[in-house]
C-alpha cells in the first residue's frame, strides 16, 4: 500500500506493476479494476510449489488470478499445453480477453559470438545485442526492427510479452487509455530505442574482475552474474562443448531450499556444461574463434549460502555442506573439477571468487574460461 501511495502522490500516468509470486491472493489485487489497462503472464514452471500447487496447472490457475473483467490478458509463450488451457479459463471466466504474445523474430545481420572471443582485458565483455524484427498489430504495415541487448532465445518470447502489453495500451479504447494519448506518445522508434537502452545487472549480465593470485599476479575473470533460471534458459539454447581445447567453468552457487525440487534437479538442464553462444547465418566466414566442437568443457563448483532476505523468514539456502558430494559426483562425471564449500561463519563470495581465479589461472589454456555466478535472486 505504501509503494501505490507514493505512485498516486507522484502522479505517475503508467505503473509496471510486479506480482509476487503468486497471483490470486497477491495484494496487489486491491487495485480496482478501473486503474488495470493490461495484465500480462511469461512462462509457467514448475517453482515454489509449496505455496502454488504441485502441477503447472496449478500454478498456473493461481498466476492468472490477476486476470481483471474487460482488460486484455496478454500470454506469453508457454511450453506446456496445459498452461495456456488453464489461463484461457480463467481469464474468461472473469470477462477478461486472452491476448498471444506477439512472436519475435531474429533479425538479419546478427553477429556470431562465443564465450571464448569475450576478452577480459577489453573494455567490454557483454557480447553484442541480438538483432530482431516484429510485427506490432498497432502498426500492421512497418516491421519494428530493433536491437536486443539481453541474451538468450528466451529473450526473443520475453520481448514478445512485453510488445503485446504495448499492442494492447496502443489499441485500447477505455477511458483511461484514451486519456493518456499514447498512440500520440508512442512510435516505431521509441519502442526500439527502449529495447536498445534496455539493461537487467544481475539478471544475466558479464563482468570483468580481477584478484591477486598466490604468486603475486592479477587474474582477471570474464564473470557471467545470472539468475538461475535466466542461466537455464541460456544454456538450453546454447552450444554443447565436448572435446579438445580445456575450458575452465567455475560456477558460485548459492541456492534456496525449495522442496520437492533439488539443488541437482533446479540445474539440470545445464547438465553436461555447455557455452553460451549465439549464431546466425550471417557470422563473419573469416572468424578465427576456436570451434565449440574443440572444447572441453572442465566444471568447478563454489558452494555459499546468502544473506536471509529481510521479512521473508521462509527462505532459506541450502547448507553447502549437504550438497558437496551431489556436486563431486557432477564435477567428476562432466570432466576433471573440484568442489569449494564455504564455512559456516565466514567465507564469503570474495572468498570464492579468490578460489575461482586461482582455478583459471591454474586450468584455463590461453586465458580462455568462464565464472558463472549464479543463484537465488532476492
Amino acid at each position: 500500500m505504501a509503494a501505490l501511495r507514493v505512485f498516486e502522490n507522484e502522479k505517475v500516468d503508467i505503473v509496471v506493476l510486479e506480482v509476487g509470486m503468486g497471483g490470486r491472493l497477491d495484494a496487489t489485487n486491491v487495485i480496482p479494476d478501473e486503474s488495470v489497462l493490461v495484465s500480462a503472464l511469461t512462462a509457467v514452471d514448475l517453482d515454489h510449489q509449496m505455496f502454488l500447487g504441485a502441477t503447472v496447472g496449478l500454478i498456473a490457475k493461481e498466476k492468472a488470478g490477476i486476470a481483471r473483467k474487460g482488460r486484455p490478458f496478454v500470454l506469453g509463450r508457454q511450453k506446456h499445453e496445459e498452461v495456456k488451457e488453464v489461463v484461457k479459463a480463467t481469464v474468461e471466466s472473469v470477462g477478461g480477453t486472452l491476448v498471444p504474445a506477439l512472436e519475435v523474430k531474429p533479425g538479419e545481420g546478427a553477429v556470431r559470438w562465443s564465450i571464448l572471443e569475450l576478452d577480459p582485458d577489453g573494455a567490454d565483455v557483454t557480447p553484442p545485442p541480438q538483432p530482431v524484427v516484429v510485427t506490432l498489430n498497432s502498426f500492421p504495415d512497418t516491421p519494428l526492427h530493433a536491437s536486443l541487448p539481453l541474451h538468450g532465445a528466451h529473450q526473443l518470447d520475453n520481448l514478445g510479452t512485453a510488445l503485446g502489453v504495448i499492442d494492447s495500451l496502443l489499441s485500447s479504447t477505455v477511458p483511461l487509455a484514451t486519456s493518456l494519448n499514447l498512440k500520440g506518445r508512442i512510435s516505431l522508434d521509441s519502442i526500439a530505442q527502449g529495447i536498445a537502452n534496455t539493461r537487467w545487472p544481475g539478471r544475466l549480465s558479464f563482468h570483468t574482475l580481477s584478484f591477486p593470485l598466490q604468486d603475486g599476479q592479477q587474474k582477471k575473470l570474464v564473470t557471467l552474474g545470472a539468475y538461475i533460471t535466466h542461466l537455464l534458459s541460456l544454456s538450453q539454447s546454447s552450444t554443447s562443448s565436448p572435446l579438445t581445447t580445456t575450458v575452465p567453468i567455475t560456477y558460485i552457487l548459492a541456492l534456496s531450499h525449495s522442496p520437492p525440487k533439488t539443488p541437482l534437479q533446479t540445474l539440470s538442464p545445464i547438465l553436461p556444461p555447455t557455452l553460451p553462444s549465439s549464431a546466425s547465418a550471417s557470422a563473419s566466414p573469416s572468424s578465427t574463434s576456436i570451434s565449440t566442437s574443440d572444447l572441453n568443457v572442465q566444471t568447478s563448483v563454489a558452494l555459499l549460502r546468502f544473506t536471509p532476505p529481510d521479512g521473508m523468514p521462509w527462505i532459506k539456502s541450502v547448507p553447502p555442506p549437504s550438497s558437496k558430494p551431489s556436486y563431486s559426483h557432477w564435477c567428476l562425471t562432466w570432466g576433471r573439477g573440484d568442489v569449494w564449500v564455504a564455512s559456516e561463519d565466514i567465507s564469503t563470495l570474495e572468498d570464492a571468487l579468490k578460489w575461482a581465479a586461482e582455478k583459471q589461472a591454474t586450468d584455463a589454456e590461453g586465458g580462455k574460461g568462464l565464472v558463472v555466478l549464479a543463484g537465488s535472486l532476492y
